[in-house]
């Protein structure tokens, strides 16, 4: 009982049970923050194309916890203010891997609103290794999908 208490407090303490899903953002939380993302909607039109994105969510200075769905509810000048939809924990990503918050392909079609863990080597696209999710546009939720078919495209390719 001690022991599940202390994980209980452990989980509590490393950010895990932060939940934004229904808040408003800007301001994010004291201590968190995002750090890059991405615009997934460009199926919806070009004046529309950023209206729904996808981000990371760190405590300050740390590494991700999370990712996130957000959508456009508003302006704050130049600046856009969100909803967070939905939210799942940040995937399990090893030496040789990344999580791709680009252009992605399922079957060959471009899907901005796939994310992805993909190898990192030296090729244009990157092969979806094991965890991937489709945004869906309407609902601002993650949809898992399976991996295969799925390549993202190496956005240092050429450079």
């Amino acid at each position: 009982m001690k022991s599940l208490l202390l994980i209980s407090v452990f989980l509590l303490i490393s950010g895990c049970s932060v939940n934004l899903i229904g808040k408003k953002a800007p301001p994010y939380p004291e201590g968190l923050e995002t750090s890059y993302g991405a615009c997934v909607s460009w199926a919806l039109g070009r004046d529309q194309f950023c209206e729904v994105s996808v981000s990371d969510l760190r405590r300050v200075g740390e590494n991700p916890f999370a990712v996130i769905v957000q959508k456009e509810i508003g302006r704050s000048g130049n600046k856009a203010i969100w909803k967070i939809t939905d939210q799942t924990e940040w995937p399990e990503v090893h030496s040789g891997e990344y999580l791709s918050f680009g252009v992605c392909r399922l079957n060959g079609a471009v899907d901005h609103s796939i994310i992805a863990v993909v190898s990192d080597n030296e090729e244009q696209w990157h092969v979806a290794i094991n965890w991937v999710m489709r945004i869906d546009l309407n609902s601002g939720k993650f949809i898992p999908i399976s991996p295969e078919n799925v390549l993202c495209e190496n956005e240092g390719w050429g450079v």
